[in-house]
């Protein structure tokens, strides 16, 4: 066992030395500003990705020369600068589920290590969670980032996954995260006279038997179950050495709702865009089909080599996190017609 977490740790050391290096250098700049500004005005009245935010040095990374303050748009900016860099993505424990055979489990993986499938119509329905009554606006909407994407420099690829992330936490908290019900689950977590951070949701679903399970919280919806949702984005994490890499594993519930959500968010944004690369990982090196985009089939039907495929954000067999990818809520009476309409609509219309 030691020598297998030895292992891990040393293939994942390059992953982990630019993480800690860009988190001395790699704040917005001026363009990436705009961008998240763009974002703040098309989503709300109160610009929660650009609005400073306070570090709390046990769980936020360190800023630039030790700047005390920070904001969303940094976090997110730094974490997908970080995932720029090509390493072994750590999915110990779920690469059997994915069907991932042990000689491909070390390739090395980035945002941009991999062009984004193009997806038509046929494919839509055969990857999204829910496909039906697809709007033909959503597809187009898809379709342009793909396109979009894979034209883009490679600065423009990194602008591209700014828009997406930022747009995608107004989606799934920063549309309401400082309300009474938010602010006394906080509470009801940490206790009566804690003072839940600006920005930051905490939300809590009964229908889940864990109990740690049952927070989603800050940015983009952590629970708080080492064993959940978290669990490969807190190997990379500890592989990184970044904030609480060595009390991690101990900690209580309560210490796991200060940790996932700290004042500015440097854990959540890193997971939320480890959790694109994970999925990356499943459909550039799986032996599933239905892993994986169907672009990613020869015209025989058997899959292309891992060097030959792209990837996607819509394959909800591919360890999707985040329910917009995959289209997991539909209306009737809206402009928007599902979660997945919201975010790419958000999304283009910040990279115009």
């Amino acid at each position: 066992m030691k020598h297998k977490q030895k292992a891990r740790l040393r293939v994942g050391g390059l992953f982990g030395l630019a993480i800690l290096f860009l988190g001395a250098a790699a704040e917005t700049s001026f363009a990436s500003e705009r961008l998240f500004k763009r974002i703040d005005t098309q989503m709300s009245q109160t610009p929660q990705l650009t609005r400073p935010r306070i570090r709390d040095a046990r769980f936020d990374r360190a800023g630039v020369q030790g700047a005390p303050k920070t904001s969303f748009a940094q976090e997110i900016a730094w974490a997908i600068r970080a995932h720029l860099q090509t390493g072994r993505v750590v999915f110990d424990g779920y690469d059997a589920l994915f069907h991932i055979p042990s000689a491909r489990r070390n390739t090395p993986i980035s945002l941009t290590s991999q062009p984004l499938c193009q997806t038509s119509e046929r494919d839509a329905k055969r990857i999204l969670r829910n496909s039906q009554a697809l709007g033909s606006e959503e597809l187009r909407l898809m379709q342009a980032f793909e396109n979009s994407y894979n034209a883009a420099s490679a600065k423009g690829k990194e602008r591209h996954w700014q828009a997406l992330m930022g747009c995608l936490a107004y989606t799934e908290s920063l549309g309401d995260p400082d309300t009474s019900l938010s602010q006394s689950r906080a509470r009801k977590l940490l206790g009566a006279s804690y003072s839940k951070p600006p920005g930051v949701k905490f939300y809590y679903d009964k229908r889940h038997s864990n109990e740690a399970s049952r927070w989603n919280i800050g940015l983009f919806q952590f629970v708080l179950h080492k064993g959940g949702n978290i669990l490969p984005c807190t190997g990379a994490w500890k592989a990184a050495g970044l904030p609480a890499s060595d009390t991690l594993a101990e900690m209580s519930t309560q210490e796991m709702g200060l940790f996932v959500g700290s004042p500015s968010q440097s854990f959540n944004a890193f997971c939320g865009v480890n959790k694109l690369t994970q999925s990356f990982h499943v459909q550039m090196l799986t032996e599933r089909a239905s892993n994986t985009h169907p672009k990613n089939r020869d015209t025989n039907g058997t899959l292309k080599p891992p060097s030959d495929r792209c990837a996607s954000l819509h394959v909800a067999r591919a360890y999707v996190h985040f329910g917009p990818f995959i289209r997991t809520v539909t209306h009737t009476s809206q402009p928007l017609r599902s979660n997945l309409h919201k975010l790419m609509a958000c999304t283009n219309s910040a990279l115009k």
